[in-house]
């Protein structure tokens, strides 16, 4: 498989035609262009995705760990019941992204994850797990989404 920049330039190959978890372990992509990719049920550890298009992407139940998506363009894209943990999202823009409780009532997890400067307009973040480690835009009215700290998660169990 062969994942390319926006401007054409071939940046990842992998020898097989679907990714598996590990493939892209601390691969650097950024400014890869994979609109409408579908990364469902891989865990991603140290990449980089940076300014990468994955606009309408498919991250459906996966584990995102350490993972660079700042500026990234991830409007459109399915984030149910990830766990993203770490993970660098400012200044992404994830207008009407989906991180929302997957179809089993999995939640999605964004502890430890920074998302200063993203563009959440529309965005599903309900029932996502944050923790006080994770950072949201300023000035943004999280109100609407019901969001839960995990420490009001953990005493539930």
């Amino acid at each position: 498989m062969d994942i390319y920049d926006v401007s054409g330039k071939l940046i990842f190959v992998t020898p097989e035609s679907t990714l598996s978890t590990g493939d892209l372990d601390g691969a650097d992509l950024r400014g890869a262009y994979l609109p409408g990719f579908d990364f469902e049920a891989l865990i991603l550890s140290n990449v980089n995705l940076s300014g990468a298009n994955l606009s309408g992407a498919v991250f459906y139940g996966d584990s995102l760990i350490d993972v660079d998506l700042s500026a990234s363009d991830l409007e459109d894209s399915n984030l149910q019941g990830c766990q993203i943990i770490r993970c660098n999202l400012r200044n992404a823009k994830l207008r009407r992204a989906n991180l929302g409780p997957g179809n089993l009532g999995d939640q999605t997890w964004i502890t430890g994850s920074d998302f200063t400067g993203a563009d959440l307009t529309d965005a599903k973040l309900d029932f996502a797990i944050y923790d006080e480690e994770t950072r949201f835009p300023a000035a943004y009215d999280l109100s609407r989404f019901q969001l839960v700290h995990r420490r009001d998660y953990d005493s539930r169990r």
